[in-house]
């Protein structure tokens, strides 16, 4: 039982290590195809800081 217990718990947190991973890659992506920054004004400049700023903190916390 307590093995079947650490291997669901580990089967868990690889999962959520490969989701997070691909949340990762997709929002590099993403960043890639914003462009420059001279080109964005200061409500996108504003929500690209607070998305990836959420995104560091959310890393810190694993």
């Amino acid at each position: 039982m307590l093995l079947e217990k650490t291997v669901c718990s580990l089967v868990v947190q690889f999962l959520l290590i490969s989701l997070e991973a691909s949340y990762y890659l997709l929002s590099f992506i993403c960043f890639q195809d914003e462009g420059s920054v001279e080109d964005l004004s200061p409500q996108e400049l504003l929500w690209r800081h607070v998305r990836r700023a959420k995104r560091v903190r959310a890393s810190k916390s694993l």
